[in-house]
């Protein structure tokens, strides 16, 4: 073989080994988002077609660059098994590969989770929402006030009273590209200036809609930090691929970042903060729990149900220390650690909450109530009883249709008219958001529209495997009567599924609406899902050498 190729062998392998490969992955990808974008997308048609290409043929060139990825990941399979290469990683990055195309493929071309012009923004329906704060912020800056009521009052209602990490990110990404795009029409879109934001020009639509590739970005970061996390909690082999597989093509981790609202970059941090607090817990290392502090931090400021996280992260610090006790070693050092935990994230976490609270009166804890009980997506509890409400897996409305049903006529409350179990408003929301698909002609929901049979069946068919593996698992630790278990993993797991839950219980008993039934308020929910149906039934082994080590002390106390 000639110099040259030896060297870009080695140059390839050793690259391939390099703790900073993500984030020449993630370069290239912001590269290609770019390139996708400014080739196939731009200011769309305002009238009723939704779509966001240039053209007619743009939502056909996607569907052939998603076709191409997908080959392109088959390629690189097959070379790798010819040169007996191929290993389980190879097999997951393959379809990380595969699922951030399907996401790009699907968000940059559809309005996701409603019929109107602007991608989830809402407008259209009324002079709100996470549209109107943005664009309020590109005239005033971040601490745009909310408007004023006729008694002088602060109006907080709609979305005004949420963390605004989120908004000002976008606001700020959206204002960076506007400087390159001097050749575009400053002309007023009639079509904005009819619903009120008369100074909202071609020029600065072309910049609200790059917002997409940064979009994109916190998705690629979502995939990362979810797969090294379920890496991390033991994972290793076909389980990890298996557990990688089905959280990338769970539909809801594909159009969740362009929902456009705080709800993705609230996760991603929310899953850095998970992912580096169990990298601390195996090095011990002040440099991992200030990235835990940070990201936990950044998460509360993006949207506050990220302190969720907070409780699996806190029982892993506790059980760091009571490992420490055991030791009788480090345990200062983790004291003084954790002061410098909590001088990082209580102020970088709340500061925005009280600032709203002195400068806007807002409440602590205010949620927007979404309306009554006369609107037409309210869920009369007394009728359908808080069983099939709150508990039951199966009711009547999974089966009624395949998409989420968010409004009917409900006063006086009757079956067959809206969902009203909580669990069939998870699954629904989970494949479809809150959109009926049967109606698109194209574009990803038209595939969507025809495979909607299989895909739902073959998502009960994972719920059902699901609660066959978690009573198989359990009756596995009666049966050797608890034996060398790893006893943290199963608590760890336990507080996620159990935070989710009686979060999102509390959530839809406060809010007893259709419209808080959306599986964006409960996306804990999948890491125990997909950990119990990957990992073994037989007691865990972690083979993390490293790992193994710290758990030696507190085994032998349990």
């Amino acid at each position: 073989m000639p110099p040259f190729w030896n060297w870009l062998k080695g140059f390839i392998s050793s690259f391939q080994k390099s703790k900073w490969r993500y984030f020449v992955y993630f370069a290239l990808f912001v590269a290609y988002l770019y390139a996708y974008f400014f080739f196939l997308c731009g200011v769309p048609k305002w009238a009723d077609d939704p779509f966001a290409y240039k053209d007619e043929n743009g939502h056909l060139i996607a569907g052939w660059i998603m076709l191409i990825s997908v080959i392109l990941a088959v390629v690189y399979l097959i070379y790798k098994a010819i040169r007996r290469t191929i290993t389980f990683s190879s097999v997951s990055k393959a379809i990380i590969f595969i699922a951030l195309n399907a996401m790009v493929y699907y968000g940059f071309s559809i309005p996701v989770n409603c019929s109107y012009n602007k991608n989830d923004w809402w407008v259209g329906t009324h002079q709100g929402s996470h549209w109107e704060i943005v664009v309020h912020m590109w005239d005033e800056g971040p601490f745009a006030a909310p408007p004023l009521k006729a008694d002088g009052t602060y109006d907080i209602a709609n979305q005004y009273y949420q963390q605004k990490l989120w908004h000002y990110s976008v606001t700020l990404w959206a204002k960076f590209h506007n400087l390159f795009f001097g050749g575009i029409s400053t002309d007023p879109i009639p079509y904005f200036a009819n619903k009120g934001w008369v100074n909202f020009t071609y020029r600065m639509d072309l910049a609200f809609e790059t917002i997409k590739i940064f979009q994109a970005m916190l998705g690629f970061w979502i995939y990362f930090f979810t797969y090294k996390i379920f890496e991390s909690l033991g994972l290793r082999k076909w389980r990890l691929t298996m557990a990688t597989f089905l959280f990338c093509f769970l539909p809801f981790y594909a159009y969740l970042p362009f929902i456009y609202n705080n709800d993705a970059m609230s996760l991603m941090f929310a899953l850095m903060s998970l992912y580096f607090a169990l990298r601390y817990f195996r090095s011990e290392k002040l440099l991992d729990l200030i990235v835990v502090a940070v990201a936990m931090g950044l998460g509360m400021m993006s949207k506050i149900n990220a302190v969720l996280f907070a409780v699996p992260i806190a029982f892993i610090f506790l059980y760091d220390l009571i490992v420490r006790i055991k030791r009788k070693k480090g345990i200062k050092k983790f004291i003084f650690q954790m002061c410098v935990f909590a001088l990082i994230v209580f102020p970088l976490g709340l500061w925005y909450p009280i600032f709203e609270k002195v400068t806007y009166n807002e409440p602590f804890g205010y949620v927007l109530y979404p309306g009554d009980e006369y609107s037409g997506n309210f869920i009369d509890v007394s009728f359908f009883g808080a069983y099939n409400r709150y508990v039951a897996i199966l009711t009547s409305d999974f089966f009624t249709s395949p998409y989420k049903r968010d409004w009917g006529a409900t006063i006086p409350a009757s079956l067959g008219n809206v969902d009203f179990n909580i669990w069939t408003g998870l699954f629904k929301s989970a494949l479809f958001g809150d959109c009926i698909v049967d109606s698109w002609q194209k574009g990803p929901l038209h595939v969507f529209a025809k495979v909607t049979p299989y895909i739902q069946c073959f998502w009960l068919m994972v719920i059902l495997a699901f609660f066959i593996l978690l009573g198989a698992k359990l009756l596995a630790l009666i049966l050797k009567r608890f034996k060398k278990t790893n006893y943290p993993m199963g608590i760890l797991l336990a507080i996620f599924f159990l935070t989710a839950y009686a979060n999102y219980v509390y959530f839809c008993i406060s809010f007893p609406f259709t419209s808080t039934m959306h599986f964006r308020y409960a996306s804990m929910f999948m890491f125990p899902v997909f950990y119990v149906i990957c990992a073994k039934v037989s007691p865990i082994k972690n083979d993390d050498v490293s790992l193994k080590r710290q758990l030696e002390p507190i085994e032998r106390f349990l």
